[in-house]
């Protein structure tokens, strides 16, 4: 957490220091095309005006353009800083009643590590009840054997994904059970049951930073997606294994109920990290469904098809 902290503000400090630049940079434009533009002027040389004056323009539409993304920029990391510091701030407000959530990964022809970041990215996404469907529209029967091992590759990513994911949200779903079968009410008892809470974040986080370490980094995207997607939840989980480890000695007998109660809310919220569902949709597998060679079409078919059979 305190590693995301460090990083988001110097971040900000960056912006605002590549905002001042780019302002100079302006200023210094403005100064230097208007003091060569009245020279032109004053020497009547209208084609030293002219070539003035579109040299100005186009790189007056450079700058104009790098101030209005640092700006962007700028309003976002200001409004990171309205909503908390902390990167998963958001995942408390879906409890487990929450309404079931369908994410569609439409893909046509994608390299394999793109749509696993993809698929990853999306189960990990911090809602219950969710469920990850890859809208498959490559050819279903390629002609070469590259294209033949990408088809096959495609097809069973989701699959393998699903045995990946397994492990994390059994271990958490086994604890819980166990958690509620001891209904430990005493004061002993309960600060038994934050070291085990701990223990169980502490092994998410560990979780999350052996596939850190399993990813290759071949490109920016690659860093990103171990940066964002995978550490970030670790160090999380890492700070709230401790939060809980602490909390084992500031507990006190009025404070027992409320305690219980927030240790099962801990499990239901680490389970729904990792509870995903995923599948493998391919509409040119069926002749009634529309082949044309367009990603609203892969969309539109498997959306006109939810709550029916094939």
């Amino acid at each position: 957490m305190f590693s995301f902290l460090d990083q988001h503000t110097r971040e900000i400090h960056l912006t605002k220091l590549s905002l001042a630049i780019t302002g100079a940079a302006g200023a210094l434009l403005v100064w230097s095309t208007s003091k060569i533009a009245w020279s032109a002027l004053e020497q009547e040389d209208m084609l030293g005006l002219i070539e003035t004056g579109l040299f100005g323009a186009l790189a007056g539409f450079l700058i104009y353009g790098n101030l209005c993304y640092e700006i962007a920029r700028l309003g976002r990391f200001r409004r990171m800083d309205g909503r908390g510091a902390h990167p998963d701030g958001a995942a408390s407000c879906f409890g487990a009643g929450a309404p079931g959530l369908t994410i569609l990964v439409p893909s046509y022809r994608e390299e394999i590590s793109v749509i696993r970041q993809t698929l990853i990215s999306a189960a990990l996404q911090q809602y219950p009840h969710k469920r990850v469907v890859l809208l498959l529209d490559d050819p279903p029967s390629p002609m070469s054997r590259k294209g033949q091992a990408a088809l096959w590759a495609a097809r069973s990513l989701p699959f393998d994904l699903q045995t990946l994911l397994a492990s994390p949200p059994r271990y958490v779903t086994e604890a819980k059970s166990a958690f509620r079968s001891r209904q430990s009410r005493n004061l002993t008892a309960l600060k038994d049951e934050c070291v085990s809470i701990a223990d169980c974040f502490r092994w998410a986080a560990e979780w999350f930073e052996v596939q850190a370490k399993l990813t290759p980094i071949d490109s920016h995207t690659d860093a990103w997606f171990v940066e964002h997607i995978l550490e970030q939840p670790g160090h999380v989980c890492r700070e709230q294994a401790a939060q809980w480890f602490t909390r084992r000695t500031c507990v006190s007998e009025g404070q027992a109920d409320v305690l219980f109660q927030d240790l099962e809310s801990a499990y239901s919220q680490l389970a729904t990290r990792f509870a995903v569902e995923f599948d493998v949709f391919e509409r040119k597998q069926y002749c009634n469904l529309s082949h044309e060679p367009n990603k609203a079409m892969n969309l539109n078919s498997f959306l006109g098809l939810m709550g029916k059979r094939v």
